[in-house]
């Protein structure tokens, strides 16, 4: 059985995706819709942090500079659909083929291709065959995917989980096995890294203009 917002809507968190602190509106590089024409001029620095994906909007030559400077930990990206979700991470479209030498990396390793969402759910058992990390909440050693339609499934690691292959940071690729708990998180049994994250950056390096891509679930 394979995932869809109406058939499993208790399995994916529902939550709107943060924009950037340099959009006057509040939108942001990372959430709502831009208008007709901008998205296709508008590109987004994005910076891998330990625990995030920080992006905000590329306004100048020396923002492309320290992109430069920490790529590729740092990169740009555009948003071929205008959702303000740069198209490395975006579930619903990321093949806005951005022409650029400092654009985020992708990788096609394992099932599918850089950027696929799958998901199914059979009697309370989970596999995501593929997906994007782009929160990892230490706290609560919880990792968020982004998933198609604006929502984001939330992923659980324990002391059981068999993690092969790499550490899944965020930017990482992923395959999980495991169950459904009755907050509709799933518990990791087992996880693959398909493709690794860049090596993270400070937090200090992140420019103040950026925040991170998606708020932690609650």
């Amino acid at each position: 059985m394979t995932w869809s917002p109406a058939r499993f809507p208790a399995l994916v968190l529902l939550i709107p995706l943060a924009g950037c602190s340099g959009d006057p509106d509040g939108q942001g590089a990372a959430g709502g819709a831009a208008p007709p024409g901008e998205a296709e001029r508008q590109v987004s620095a994005c910076f891998f942090t330990d625990s995030a994906i920080e992006c905000g909007p590329v306004t100048d030559d020396a923002a492309r500079v320290r992109v430069d400077d920490f790529y590729p930990s740092a990169c740009v990206d555009g948003d071929h659909d205008g959702d303000r979700m740069p198209d490395f991470l975006d579930p619903d479209d990321h093949g806005g083929g951005l022409d650029d030498p400092l654009r985020c990396s992708t990788c096609d390793r394992g099932p599918g291709e850089h950027g696929d969402f799958r998901y199914e759910v059979d009697r309370g058992e989970a596999r995501l065959d593929r997906g994007t990390v782009y929160f990892f909440d230490r706290d609560r050693n919880r990792l968020l995917v982004p998933a198609p339609y604006g929502d984001i499934v939330a992923i659980e690691l324990s002391s059981g989980t068999r993690i092969d292959d790499g550490y899944p940071a965020p930017g990482a690729e992923i395959r999980v096995e495991g169950w459904v708990d009755d907050h509709g998180v799933v518990q990791a049994d087992r996880l693959k890294v398909l493709c690794r994250a860049p090596r993270p950056v400070r937090p200090e390096d992140v420019p103040p203009e950026c925040e991170p891509v998606g708020p932690p679930a609650s």
